[in-house]
Formats: structure tokens, C-alpha cells, sequence
């Protein structure tokens, strides 16, 4: 998984000192960590200490997308 790629949280881990998001949150992949782990920005569940971003296990996420932004569709309207 990249920088920028979004991701949905299947499985939660042990966090000592705070409750980690639920199991369905989307977030964002803003960086990699040496040890393997990610940050990862969940919007509606901003970690506790002080960032916003969790470090988060790989077995714990899976991708949603591929990291790529997404161009708007174009609307046609007919009359």
C-alpha cells in the first residue's frame, strides 16, 4: 500500500492508553513507517496523542482504491 492510498480498517488492535476507530472506518494513508506499520488519517476518528494520524498494522487495513485521484464524472442533462 502507498502514501495517499484510502483504506477501510478490518480488525482492531490493542491500544493501551485509548480505544482505536471501529472496524469500517475510512481512512488515508499519509505515510510508512520503518517498522512496517502505517499512519493512517481516519477523518471522523482522530487519534488522542497529539497527531491525528494512528500507527497502524498491515494486517489491520485493506486498500479501497488505488492511490490514484479521482477525476469528477462529467453530467450531461437532457431535456
Amino acid at each position: 500500500m502507498n502514501v495517499g492510498q484510502r483504506v477501510v480498517l478490518i480488525m482492531k488492535w490493542e491500544e493501551p492508553s485509548c480505544i482505536p476507530p471501529p472496524i469500517g472506518s475510512l481512512g488515508e494513508i499519509t505515510a510508512l513507517e520503518p517498522d512496517g506499520d502505517y499512519l493512517v488519517l481516519f477523518p471522523e476518528w482522530p487519534c488522542p496523542h497529539g497527531e491525528p494520524d494512528w500507527i497502524t498494522p498491515p494486517w489491520a487495513i485493506i486498500p479501497i482504491d488505488d492511490g490514484e485521484s479521482v477525476k469528477p464524472r462529467e453530467q450531461t442533462v437532457s431535456a
